[in-house]
């Protein structure tokens, strides 16, 4: 027997589309069922668009670059800088270029190698980091791009990568050294050389000195620093780590600057002479007429003149920095080369030593353009001071007027000097309005400004410190 018909009242004859209704008997009409089926269908379709739209945009690629877990990919990292491009030769690091520890190692690689930091820029360009990636030393490299980034950089947190690498580093040298084939290698040179300027890097001179001593004896063994001069990039290493050891030292270099390999790119006329010779001369009768002195400035006046003419005419010239180890080195060496003085030399000794330190703050000055190093000067304005302060000497220098231009200078170069910390610079500042005022060489700032261009000064690195100073100086009424 059919079911008889349901009859709806007025009150009831409303069609809910998104309500399933049902009869008493459990059949629905069909009417219903298409409304439902297609409020469903449609349901389905804007849920199935929107996942398919979603999973385009946010596909995470990062698993397969380094293996990272899911904890690890949700944890906030501070990254060195942006994503750099990689060149031709490096097309696709993480398959072609075997390097053992992940995407952090490839991440610490890249600092070094994508010519953004100027502290391994100049050992890109001469190609050491080419010799090595292929060698013992590459983490060693690693080891000086986390400290980099963590203790001058500040970008990140110590996690202990430096020393890691650090470790890995000397256990490969180490083993390399006990056999008798391989301890005298090209790669034990360039493992050695790494860890040279790591140590120079970190500021540690102890580690400096330890490395350099144990090289010269590998050299020794090879024939001497010559037997590297088949592999410039290995030679141009050796001119550059240990110039800037003996830097931080202030102690006079081992090893001669390779000419043969920097005529071909330095904008100085070549020195094929020995400043310590040229230095051998210890009577001489105002500090004016020393060679050594003589020299000093010839060589900073050929350095300034360059810098000036180049960096008016190239917009990248702050950025070459080929020009720090063809041109600042050579003369950085040179003034390093020079025989020192102290407090119990003769008075004229003493000012050439004063000359010495002043020359080397303003090639500190240029240096710090291309690589900006707060404070790398202060071992230098500190012994300047030192050696000015005595009552002695100080004295000495207004006994003719060619010897108090020369102090002038050397306390200006000491005061505009952007390598010096304001607790050194400042006292420099004090002292040279101090000797403006009583000895009254000149009496208004244009007076001033006129003498020291007059002996050396550069227009382009020096002229704003220079300028700032007329508020700090106090000249005779």
């Amino acid at each position: 027997m059919p079911d008889p018909p349901v009859t709806t009242t007025g009150s009831s004859r409303q069609s809910f589309a998104f309500i399933s209704q049902s009869s008493q008997t459990g059949r629905v009409d069909r009417e219903t069922q298409r409304r439902v089926h297609s409020h469903a269908q449609a349901n389905y379709r804007r849920r199935t668009s929107k996942r398919q739209h979603q999973g385009t945009v946010e596909l995470n690629l990062a698993p397969l670059q380094g293996g990272s877990t899911n904890a690890e990919l949700t944890l906030p990292r501070h990254y060195s800088s942006p994503t750099t491009l990689l060149d031709a030769s490096r097309t696709d690091p993480f398959e072609t270029f075997a390097l053992q520890g992940g995407r952090r190692a490839h991440q610490l690689w890249d600092h070094v190698y994508d010519g953004t930091c100027a502290k391994f820029r100049v050992l890109i360009d001469i190609g050491f980091i080419d010799l090595v990636r292929e060698s013992t030393a590459l983490s060693q490299l690693l080891s000086a791009s986390a400290w980099h980034l963590v203790h001058f950089l500040r970008c990140e947190h110590d996690t202990g990568d430096d020393a890691r690498y650090s470790m890995i580093s000397n256990q490969a040298l180490q083993h390399k050294l006990n056999d008798i084939v391989t301890g005298t290698s090209d790669d034990v040179v360039t493992a050695v050389l790494a860890a040279a300027a790591y140590a120079n890097l970190s500021k540690d001179p102890l580690l400096f000195q330890t490395h350099i001593t144990g090289l010269s004896q590998i050299l020794q063994h090879r024939g001497g620093e010559d037997s590297l001069n088949a592999r410039p990039a290995l030679r141009l290493a050796l001119f550059w780590v240990e110039t800037n050891g003996r830097f931080r030292q202030d102690s006079s270099p081992i090893y001669p600057p390779p000419y043969h390999i920097l005529v071909a790119q330095t904008k100085l006329t070549p020195a094929f002479i020995d400043v310590s010779q040229l230095s051998a001369d210890r009577q001489f009768g105002d500090i004016q007429r020393c060679t050594t002195v003589r020299y000093m400035f010839d060589r900073l006046r050929q350095l300034t003149e360059t810098v000036d003419n180049e960096s008016s005419t190239k917009n990248n010239f702050w950025f070459e920095s080929s020009f720090l180890i063809y041109t600042i080195h050579p003369l950085l060496h040179e003034l390093l080369s020079v025989p020192r003085a102290t407090g119990h030399d003769s008075t004229l000794l003493q000012q050439r030593e004063c000359v010495r330190l002043a020359a080397v703050l303003y090639v500190c000055n240029i240096r710090n353009r291309f690589d900006p190093d707060p404070g790398i000067g202060m071992l230098y304005g500190t012994k300047l001071y030192a050696m000015l302060r005595s009552p002695d000497l100080f004295s000495s220098w207004s006994e003719n007027n060619t010897s108090l231009a020369a102090l002038i200078w050397i306390l200006t170069v000491a005061a505009c000097s952007a390598a010096l910390f304001d607790d050194v610079r400042l006292p420099f500042k004090t002292l040279l309005s101090t000797t403006l005022r009583s000895t009254g060489i000149v009496t208004t700032f244009p007076d001033f400004y006129t003498l020291i261009h007059g002996l050396l000064w550069s227009n382009t690195v020096l002229e704003p410190d220079l300028g700032s100073l007329e508020n700090d100086l106090a000249f005779a009424d």
